[in-house]
């Protein structure tokens, strides 16, 4: 399955001053998803590509899932194991700082 996730990048009128640094940012989560799909970690969110609508990026496309850190966090899937919870983040997160 997969989602478009286009979150608050859709709401900025390009005519006002101040999106400059939500422009950069996306174009910064853009360059660190493309790195991560071609080294990808079966914890990580598979990124499939970006929507541009006129130059500026209007969204990303990743995988899809059931349920949102959101959710979880907010204790909206049951009990979670910590420990399982810890190990299972741990691997992502070496993944991501690992050198090239």
């Amino acid at each position: 399955m997969k989602f478009f996730h286009s979150g608050q990048i859709l709401g900025w009128n390009s005519r006002k001053r101040g999106c400059q640094p939500l422009l950069r940012f996306t174009s910064k989560e853009v360059q660190v998803m493309e790195a991560l799909s071609r080294h990808p970690h079966p914890n990580i969110i598979r990124y499939y590509g970006c929507r541009v609508v006129r130059s500026p990026i209007t969204g990303l496309i990743m995988e899809g899932h059931a349920y949102t850190l959101s959710t979880y966090l907010n204790g909206g899937i049951g009990k979670i194991d910590k420990s399982s919870f810890m190990n299972a983040l741990e691997s992502p997160i070496r993944h991501l700082h690992a050198p090239d």
